[in-house]
């Protein structure tokens, strides 16, 4: 695979991220539970690196998860969504080091943007 990206780090990866960004933690905070650097967290969760068998543990430990949640078997959805991911992994990987920025500023702002269509949302549904 190109860059060095194995699909198995990359579900992995998406997985600790979903879990992660479901449970509200921040990155550093999960990396400091680890022991490691955030930087390194980081690209365990993008699948550059592979999570140690070791550090799979710990993070079902803190999340209080079966080690099947992060390592069980694809379903065809979700093996299509990380494929998915993946091209878009490598078609970011041949991009320019100002174009990677300006694609992580237009990702911020839609979910930004997204959380406050949600939060509006949720507020129409209070008032009824």
């Amino acid at each position: 695979m190109k860059d060095g990206l194995k699909q198995r780090d990359v579900i992995i990866g998406y997985r600790i991220k979903s879990l992660r960004e479901k449970e509200g933690y921040s990155q550093n905070k999960v990396a400091e539970f680890l022991k490691i650097s955030p930087q390194h967290y980081g690209t365990l969760e993008r699948g550059v690196n592979s999570c140690t068998l070791t550090q799979i543990m710990k993070i079902c430990d803190f999340y209080d998860v079966s080690i099947v949640t992060i390592l069980g078997n694809l379903d065809n959805s979700e093996r299509q969504r990380t494929q998915e991911h993946e091209k878009i992994a490598s078609d970011i990987c041949t991009l320019t080091a100002d174009h990677k920025e300006t694609i992580l500023v237009l990702v911020n702002y839609f979910k930004e943007k997204e959380q406050e269509i949600l939060k509006k949302g949720k507020a129409k549904k209070s008032k009824k």
